[in-house]
C-alpha cells in the first residue's frame, strides 16, 4: 500500500478503537466453488482474517495472504480505483442505518497478479457484515472469471437491500467536475441523492433542509435542463445520451 491508504486505514483503525465492539469468534463457513476464495476485512485491526481458499486461486498461503499483499499484487490501475470506490462507500454506508448482516452488497472487476506473476480477473462480491456506530467488519467472496472474458469497465456497484447506490466515480461526478449545466453544488448534492432513489423528506433529513428548499431545488435543476423530468434526465445521463 501507499502511504495515503495506509494513513487511510490507520485513521480507521484508530477511530474504531474508541467505538463499543464487540469480540465476536464467529467463523463464516461459506461454501466456495474451485475458482473462489473469501475473507473477512476487519476495519477495527486493520486486518484480513479468516482467509479461505486464496492457495486454490491465486497460490499464495492462506496465512500470508494479508491486506499489505493484496494491495501490492492489484494492478497499479485497480488499486487506485478499488481504495477510491472502498473509501467512498464506506462513507456511504456510515451514514446509513443497517440492522442485520448481509444487507449491502458491493461489486467490484478487478485485476490481480497470482503467486506466478500473472494477471486473474476477479469479480469481488462483499457485505457489511457488521456496524456498530461505523462499519467494523466486512465479508468478501472473490471469483475468479479470467476465462470468462468479461468486460472490465472500471467500475463499481453499492447496493443497499437490492437498490443500487451511485458512488463517486459515475457520470454524475464526471458531469460535476465541468460544472454541468451551470448547476449549483447544493444541487448536484439532491440530483445524486435523487438518484440513488432518496425521496425528498429524506433529502431534506439527510441534508438538513426543508422539504420546500428541496422541491425548489429540484425545480431549477428542471429548469436548467430544459423541462426535463428528473427521472428522464438521469436516464439520458447514465445511458450515455448526455
Amino acid at each position: 500500500m501507499d502511504q495515503a491508504e495506509k494513513e487511510y486505514f490507520e485513521k480507521l483503525k484508530n477511530e474504531l478503537s474508541k467505538s463499543s465492539y464487540k469480540n465476536r469468534q464467529d467463523i463464516l463457513n461459506y461454501p466456495l466453488m474451485p475458482l473462489q476464495y473469501s475473507y473477512i476485512h476487519d476495519l477495527r485491526i486493520g486486518q484480513l482474517v479468516n482467509v479461505c481458499g486464496v492457495k486454490n486461486v491465486l497460490g499464495y498461503e492462506n496465512k500470508k495472504f494479508t491486506l499489505d499483499l493484496y494491495y501490492e499484487k492489484l494492478h497499479d490501475i485497480d488499486r487506485k480505483l478499488i481504495f477510491e470506490f472502498s473509501k467512498e462507500n464506506l462513507n456511504t454506508a456510515n451514514l446509513s442505518s443497517f440492522k442485520h448482516p448481509f444487507e449491502t452488497q458491493f461489486t467490484i472487476l478487478f485485476r490481480i497478479k497470482n503467486l506466478n506473476n500473472e494477471f486473474r480477473h476477479i469479480l469481488r462480491l462483499s457485505t457489511i457484515l457488521e456496524f456498530s456506530t461505523k462499519v467494523e467488519r466486512t465479508f468478501s467472496i472473490c471469483t475468479d472469471v479470467t476465462e470468462l472474458g468479461l468486460k472490465y469497465n472500471r467500475s463499481a456497484d453499492f447496493c443497499y437491500l437490492g437498490n443500487k447506490i451511485l458512488n463517486n466515480k459515475t457520470p454524475l461526478s464526471q458531469l460535476r467536475e465541468k460544472s454541468w449545466n451551470n448547476l449549483t453544488r447544493r444541487e448536484f448534492q439532491i440530483l445524486e441523492l435523487i438518484a440513488r432513489g432518496y425521496t425528498t423528506k429524506r433529502i431534506s433529513e439527510y441534508l438538513h433542509i426543508s422539504v420546500f428548499t428541496v422541491n425548489t431545488h429540484r425545480q431549477n435543476i428542471i429548469q436548467k435542463n430544459s423541462g426535463k423530468d428528473i427521472k428522464l434526465l438521469l436516464s439520458e445521463i447514465f445511458n450515455g445520451s448526455i
